[in-house]
């Protein structure tokens, strides 16, 4: 249920910076979103990971 509610808030707050992102990667450019955008997603994936495994990096 976290991972489901997430979703949309890791999509609306970080719009912006994905989309821009996008944009200057498909134009093969790089811009300060890049890396932004990059952290939004990794730092997603890795709240699931630990959501699904129950593991936690700072307690583990």
């Amino acid at each position: 249920m976290n991972i489901i509610l997430s979703i949309p808030v890791v999509a609306y707050s970080g719009r912006d910076y994905l989309r821009s992102a996008w944009l200057a990667l498909t134009q093969r450019n790089l811009n300060i979103d890049v890396p932004i955008a990059l952290g939004i997603i990794v730092l997603f994936g890795r709240s699931v990971f630990e959501i699904i495994t129950h593991t936690s990096w700072i307690f583990g």
